[in-house]
């Protein structure tokens, strides 16, 4: 009756925990194999689904069952998604910065993260990685692929640029090597001029 009591008394992902920890610590590890205990860990996750408790107690964490989270996996395809959706919606907004008039140049907005990547590995620098996508999403810096008319889908050089501050903040080729001449005049006196005259469209 006692034990009874005692059960009854917990919410179903509580009386799990309970039950484990008479069960004892080592004869989980030692008797249950890893998928079992995953389980366990399911099972615990839908129960606190339900109870909508926060389970933060010692003994939980020593288990490694901490039930408030979703799954890994999931989470973290809804935040790409998230991410993908905001860097999408920027890049509409500013479309209208890029530039293929008069020169031998072009800029082109970023697309999406992924381009980020594809620019980092082919140009052997950094905008691939060091939270430019999300700086990008947030609207903090923009990038802008510098290209040739002849050669539009070729990396050449990469550019941050600054709608807050309308300014260039790096200017990048291939192993972060500075541009010549002829490609920052370009950037400099026709498309940066361009972009800050569209920005304050945008703007109005």
């Amino acid at each position: 009756m006692i034990i009874f009591s005692f059960i009854i008394s917990c919410t179903l992902s509580e009386t799990l925990h309970r039950l484990l920890k008479l069960i004892g610590i080592i004869f989980v590890f030692k008797e249950i194999s890893y998928r079992h205990f995953r389980r366990f860990v399911r099972i615990g996750y839908i129960c606190n689904c339900f109870s909508r408790r926060t389970l933060n107690k010692p003994s939980h964490r020593l288990l490694g069952l901490v039930f408030d989270k979703r799954p890994k996996a999931l989470k973290d395809e809804q935040e790409r998604k998230a991410l993908y959706d905001k860097f999408a919606a920027v890049v509409s907004k500013y479309l209208g910065l890029e530039y293929d008039k008069k020169s031998v140049y072009i800029a082109i907005i970023a697309q999406k993260p992924s381009d980020l990547i594809h620019e980092g590995e082919r140009l052997h620098h950094c905008v691939g990685r060091m939270g430019y996508d999300q700086k990008f999403a947030r609207e903090e810096s923009l990038i802008f692929f510098i290209r040739t008319k002849e050669q539009p889908d070729v990396p050449f050089v990469t550019v941050e640029y600054s709608p807050a501050q309308k300014c260039i903040l790096q200017c990048y080729g291939d192993h972060d090597s500075k541009p010549n001449d002829s490609v920052m005049d370009f950037v400099n006196k026709k498309w940066l001029p361009y972009a800050n005259r569209k920005l304050k469209q945008i703007a109005a």
